[in-house]
């Protein structure tokens, strides 16, 4: 049985998906990076939270990988508002990175400095960019 990140047995969809995730993860974080500070909206993560959020700071902007995990039930909330509070009374549209297919939502609050991200099945994650 194949290993359960093996590119090989991957089915056609997921495949451009991994392809798509390395793009961005090439033409938008990489460069980033190097003048990024971290930063984790939600605080540390926990072993069973149902929301993750790691940020990178940036002087031209941030980037904020978010992750819902499935939880018994119901799968909690599709929706989660992350401070962020270096961008606080900035105006600015969120723009979706990853996964560039339809499911995803983002939305500003300048006032809260908070970003509310509907990520409606778990798992699943994105990539946002918080541009001025």
């Amino acid at each position: 049985m194949p290993a359960a990140g093996a590119a090989d047995s991957k089915s056609g969809g997921q495949r451009e998906l991994v392809a798509e995730a390395v793009r961005v993860y090439k033409e938008s974080l990489r460069p980033a990076i190097a003048r990024s500070v971290p930063f984790w909206p939600l605080g540390l993560p926990r072993w069973d939270d149902t929301w993750v959020a790691l940020g990178l700071r940036a002087p031209g902007g941030s980037h904020l990988a978010v992750w819902r995990r499935p939880q018994d039930g119901d799968g909690g909330s599709a929706a989660v508002s992350l401070p962020v509070r270096h961008l606080r009374g900035v105006r600015l549209t969120p723009r979706v990175l990853y996964p560039h297919h339809a499911g995803v939502e983002a939305g500003w609050d300048a006032d809260l400095g908070t970003l509310t991200v509907i990520l409606r099945d778990a798992p699943s994650a994105c990539v946002v960019r918080l541009e001025p």
